[in-house]
């Protein structure tokens, strides 16, 4: 912490920027330094006009009544009293008694002002301007990555050349006052950012209440832009192992884009629904420019396992967020598009058991008995034992959906008999809502007991598609992703829109009618994989594959299996709103090297935005 080098022409108050000033002395560099006149006027419980300035170490005669005056650090001397002496790095508040001065207090200032004693010239090169002099400490970036965000702060020593204005009178649309010359705030001009144009408001604390970077832009049309004017290429590129690196719990997944909540007047959060198994927050993110002219709605984490994606969306915000004023794309989305973000459809198969599923488990385990006869087991269970943390199933009509028949599995836990090995089993008929008949061709041994069952669902086959979803088989593929009991790849569930994360998303489409574009994305069905629905789909398909053939070799695109797979969020959101949306997947692995990163999150970002500019309601 340097120090006020030079004490000397202690004066009177004088006007400095409109206000009362004392001068205190100079600093290394000659800069005048003040401090404030009224303040150190009140800390005396003086009036100003009982000021007497100080002249050399040599304190006046303060005649009659109470005086008072300011001196730096030093020993002063009087007739008739003893010296006065003011400690090092103060000054000193000395008052008159009509009789002789004594110190009445000090006040201490500690200036954050750097040693420039040893160093006057910049003994490198970089991208950065002076403000003051060519210091090298005493700079600051000209391109700075940094935009401020709402609660953040930017001292003096980051900004010292931009300059303070008074606030203008700013009211609202009808006319209430929001800002005046009494309200404390204040304007400053780039905020950072001299490569910028626009204007910030802040408040008297220095937190950012109101940001405009795009003043007098009034919003952009989406025609005239070409795929090449709204090229993404990705900022934040970082190479990283998914099986080793598990990117935190749900709750800190969270956290990471609760971050974005700091610039209140771009970003905001909501609950849109509750998780099946544990009744966990499922939240939407709304980023709203002042104008939006499209909405686009974006979906990961539907299937937690494909958790590349999950990382991909939150970057790309990142850079939305951040990196917007390097990149036409994101600054074009920024002011013209309205995103409504779901980042993580399925909490509960994120982290709650310490690995990432793929389907999402109707309840909690729960009791049942069972009784095999031959390759034949009927399961039943009490109404008392059925979880009621779900609203969306309930256990008097759990099983009662014909649906289910010969097309739904049914996972068996701790039957504790070998006649009865944990598994999931194909249900080949609805007796009643508390008992299913399954087939267990594997062993033909009669037995009886006490088991734990569960309905493991995957939520991309669980919404229902002009009524397919009850004639959906699920497939026989009966695989673990990260459960230990396996069951079928796909899963429907006992009904449609079983799953509260279903429900959810549904709720989220329906209430969006304006909805310009929704792309929900996946991992695991290749590079590039890009599927859609519709003319006007294949056309903006056309296209992307023009234009990524600029830099990738291997598209792969295909129209979508349409309700043939029902229950997907495309597939909801094509045949049943009306939307343009799409399935995009990227392929699946552990290490992504910086190389592959950066291929999936242009691949992805571009998608976000091409798509943004592409499609029109």
């Amino acid at each position: 912490m340097a120090t006020i080098k030079f004490w000397s022409e202690m004066t009177k108050a004088t006007t400095v920027d409109g206000e009362d000033k004392v001068m205190i002395g100079r600093n290394a560099t000659g800069e005048a330094m003040y401090a404030d006149f009224q303040y150190l006027i009140n800390q005396a419980g003086m009036n100003s006009s009982d000021y007497i300035p100080v002249d050399g170490n040599t304190l006046p005669d303060g005649g009659e009544g109470n005086k008072v005056t300011f001196a730096a650090p030093g020993t002063y001397t009087q007739s008739g009293g003893d010296d006065v002496v003011v400690p090092e790095n103060s000054l000193g508040i000395i008052t008159w008694d009509g009789d002789e001065w004594s110190l009445s207090s000090t006040v201490d200032f500690d200036f954050d002002f750097p040693d420039w004693e040893d160093t006057d010239t910049v003994v490198q090169e970089s991208d950065k301007i002076t403000t003051e002099r060519a210091v090298l400490n005493y700079t600051v970036a000209k391109y700075s990555k940094r935009v401020l965000p709402i609660g953040y702060k930017f001292t003096d020593v980051d900004r010292p050349d931009a300059p303070e204005i008074s606030i203008p009178e700013i009211i609202d649309s009808e006319g209430h006052t929001l800002t005046d010359n009494n309200s404390g705030f204040r304007l400053l001009k780039d905020f950072d950012r001299p490569d910028l144009n626009g204007v910030v408001v802040i408040d008297a604390e220095y937190n950012i209440v109101k940001k405009d970077i795009f003043t007098g832009s009034g919003g952009q049309t989406a025609t005239d832009k070409s795929m090449t004017d709204l090229f993404y290429y990705p900022q934040n590129i970082e190479d990283y192992n998914l099986c080793a690196d598990e990117w935190g719990s749900y709750t800190e997944l969270i956290d990471l884009w609760d971050v974005f909540l700091r610039e209140q007047d771009y970003v905001s959060k909501n609950k849109i629904g509750e998780s099946s198994e544990t009744g966990r927050s499922i939240y939407r993110y709304d980023f709203r420019p002042e104008t939006p002219i499209k909405k686009v709605l974006l979906f990961a984490g539907t299937h937690a396992s494909e958790a590349h994606t999950v990382v991909n969306l939150l970057r790309f915000f990142e850079d939305l967020m951040y990196n917007f004023p390097n990149n036409e794309g994101l600054k074009w989305v920024r002011q013209n598009v309205h995103f409504v973000v779901c980042p993580m459809v399925s909490p509960d198969s994120w982290d709650i058991y310490g690995v990432r599923r793929r389907r999402v488990w109707e309840t909690a385990p729960f009791e049942a008995s069972w009784v095999k006869t031959g390759n034949e087991c009927v399961i039943e269970f009490d109404q008392s034992d059925f979880p009621n943390n779900n609203p969306n199933v309930s256990a008097s009509d759990y099983f009662s959906n014909e649906g289910i028949e010969n097309n739904t599995y049914l996972t068996i836990t701790d039957s504790g008999s070998a006649d009865l090995p944990d598994y999931s089993y194909l249900i080949t008929e609805s007796i009643n809502g508390q008992s299913v008949r399954v087939s267990t061709p594997d062993n033909s041994n009669d037995g009886s007991g006490t088991c734990l069952i569960y309905v493991s669902t995957d939520p991309n086959r669980n919404m229902q598609v002009q009524g397919a979803w009850e004639g959906y088989k699920s497939s026989s593929n009966i695989v673990k992703i990260n459960e230990e009991v396996p069951t079928s790849f796909d899963n429907k569930g006992t009904k449609p829109f079983s799953l509260g994360e279903m429900v959810a998303v549904k709720n989220l489409i329906d209430v969006n009618g304006n909805t310009d574009y929704i792309l929900d994305m996946h991992t695991g069905a290749g590079q590039y994989n890009f599927r859609y629905d519709g003319q006007e789909s294949k056309n903006f398909i056309d296209e992307m594959n023009s234009f990524f053939e600029l830099y990738a070799d291997n598209i792969d695109t295909a129209p979508s299996s349409g309700l043939d797979k029902p229950g997907t969020i495309a597939t909801y959101g094509i045949y049943e709103k009306g939307f343009n949306a799409f399935t995009a997947e990227w392929d699946a692995g552990c290490n992504m090297i910086e190389e592959r990163v950066l291929e999936m999150q242009r691949w992805i970002g571009n998608l976000i935005i091409q798509g943004s500019n592409f499609f029109k309601q």
